[in-house]
């Protein structure tokens, strides 16, 4: 169970939770060992295995880890210089959204590894820039 919930997203086995909660972790070992838990046996074990309650990270599908090192170590430096020969300020605006894919509340990950929650890109959303 332990790897299952370290290794796997609720719903790449086929359960109806975005995050791995207590109730979640229920479900799998009821189908998997057809054994019925309480809740707060599986909170015990959950703590056991070094798991622990946390708020989630978000991270698109599409993110390029790679790219985005490549842009700030070599592109960005060269805007920034551009930037400086011309006498140019360089503004960073924020951007905040209201998406209908949100995901509220913590999911159970190794102590210390905040689990992180995939997204698809193409989502309906409202956009601000501040």
């Amino acid at each position: 169970m332990r790897k299952h919930v370290c290794d796997k997203r609720p719903e790449q086995l086929k359960l109806d939770f975005a995050l791995w909660s207590r109730g979640a972790v229920m479900q799998l070992i009821e189908r998997e060992f057809g054994m019925v838990l309480g809740v707060r046996t599986v909170g015990d074990y959950l703590k056991r295995w070094g798991l622990t309650p946390q708020k989630p990270i978000k991270r698109a599908y599409e993110r390029n880890d790679r790219a985005i090192q490549e842009w700030k170590r070599q592109r960005y430096p060269a805007i920034a210089k551009q930037a400086r020969a011309e006498g140019a300020e360089i503004h960073w605006l924020d951007e905040t959204a209201i998406v209908n894919t949100d995901v509220r509340g913590r999911s159970y990950a190794k102590r210390g590894q905040t689990p992180v929650v995939y997204a698809p890109g193409s989502r309906a959303k409202l956009l601000m820039l501040l």
